[in-house]
Formats: C-alpha cells, structure tokens, sequence
C-alpha cells in the first residue's frame, strides 16, 4: 500500500498528482515500457493512484474502454472538483 511516506517526487503516480492539481481529469495508469514489441512490457499503476487519491479524499472512477476488455484501456476518471494546493512529498 502506498502512504505518504512513500510518494517520492521521481515517481509517475507523483507526476500524475501534479497535472491532476493543473487540471487534468483522465489517467490512464496502465502502460508499456520498451524499444520494441519483443522488449516491451506492460506497467499497472492502477493500484498506487488509487491509493494515492483515496488518501487525499479524491472521488474517482474507473473503468476499462478497451474493445475487449484489454488491460491498456483502464482509465481512472477524477469526478471532484480540485482545488490548486500545493503538494508536499519526500525528497
């Protein structure tokens, strides 16, 4: 489980907190890593953001908009209205 303590600024989730405070409504926390097919692999950060949101009182849907249900088209929805804050994590 993700805390506070263990939201580092070199982070994605992290990154996505910070565009989420600017204004940006869709995540899509499921993406590929690699130069090619063979060497690429699928990351899941589903789990930090939603732990992440759910700490700081984010009200948030999920769902998946993949033609069959593919595990790229999971997307994490903000339904609250942000309010611009500063974030403050560990260095």
């Amino acid at each position: 489980m993700l805390t506070a303590k263990t939201l580092r600024k070199n982070t994605v989730v992290y990154g996505w907190i910070q565009e989420m405070i600017n204004g940006r409504k869709e995540f899509r926390p499921v993406y590929t890593m690699g130069s090619t097919w063979k060497y690429s692999s699928l990351h899941d950060k589903t789990s930090e953001l939603t732990d992440v949101l759910k700490i700081m009182g984010v009200e948030f849907s999920q769902g998946n908009d993949a033609a069959r249900g593919g595990q790229t088209g999971v997307f994490v929805r903000i339904t609250t209205k942000i309010k611009k804050v500063k974030l403050v994590a560990t260095v």
